[in-house]
């Protein structure tokens, strides 16, 4: 019997260390996971730093130089006009970079998006933003489809300038010059679903679990596109914010489609 015994408990020291010794495996191997992805949100953030400084910089030097130009008088009269639409041009543009990086701050702090909210007209808004895109970038076709009667939304005007200029903005970019971008509108329930299009290279399946993610750029991203990584990030944020949602479906070599859904005006 005390044989019996002793063996008894040395088979249940010997369960107990093996349990010890996986848990301690287990341990390890998510302590160097999590120092893994630690190690790769602190390289993210210091290319998004990089990146951010290049995307704020651009606009300050338009803003200092056609400034200094019209300052020191040395501009036609006939162009001053043109060099003043540049300027609000590169001032809005440099409100949208500060206003995303607020929010992403407000993000990261767990917080959602200050709104405020209005009745926004949905054609309105898509051909204001549209009308901006286009004289930015003429090499590439902004088709819209954006039929009348679509219901008005609760919304931050503001807030969605800057989901769809994002949007838009990353079809540009990501896709080759005179490719086509579309931009749809449709009326989902009583709200509306805003969708924009591209004919880019597309996003690889295994990226797209994260691309709403704060600081992410996709492995494949065009080289020459330069990015903060933080433009899905905030618009996800915003729409979120509104009670709506977000969705991105991509299929390399063919393009991205990605579709917002808002709610309307709430019955009084």
């Amino acid at each position: 019997e005390a044989l019996g015994a002793h063996v008894g408990v040395a088979l249940e020291n010997a369960r107990l260390a093996a349990r010890q010794r996986r848990f301690a495996e287990e341990l390890a191997e998510k302590v160097a996971g999590a120092t893994a992805r630690l190690a790769e949100i602190d390289r993210a953030k210091s290319a998004f730093v990089a990146i951010a400084s290049h995307e704020l910089r651009t606009p300050l030097t338009a803003l200092q130089g056609f400034s200094e130009l019209l300052a020191l008088r040395r501009v036609a009269p006939e162009e001053v006009a043109r060099f003043g639409r540049i300027m609000h041009g590169e001032a809005r543009r440099l409100g949208r970079i500060v206003s995303d990086l607020l929010d992403l701050s407000r993000i990261e702090q767990g917080l959602a998006p200050a709104l405020r909210r209005t009745t926004v007209d949905v054609p309105a808004l898509v051909a204001d933003v549209v009308e901006v895109l286009r004289r930015a970038a003429p090499a590439h076709p902004i088709e819209v489809d954006c039929p009348p009667g679509l219901p008005p939304l609760d919304a931050d005007p503001d807030a969605l300038e800057r989901v769809l200029t994002n949007l838009v903005g990353n079809a540009v970019k990501y896709s080759p010059p005179g490719s086509l971008v579309s931009v749809r509108a449709r009326r989902r329930g009583a709200g509306v679903a805003l969708a924009v299009e591209d004919r880019g290279r597309g996003i690889p399946a295994a990226a797209l679990g994260r691309v709403f993610e704060p600081y992410y750029r996709a492995p494949d991203a065009v080289p020459a596109a330069r990015g903060a990584g933080i433009g899905l990030a905030v618009v996800k944020a915003l729409v979120e914010a509104h009670g709506g949602t977000v969705y991105l479906e991509s299929a390399p070599g063919v393009g991205t489609a990605v579709t917002v859904v808002l709610p309307g005006v709430s019955p009084a």
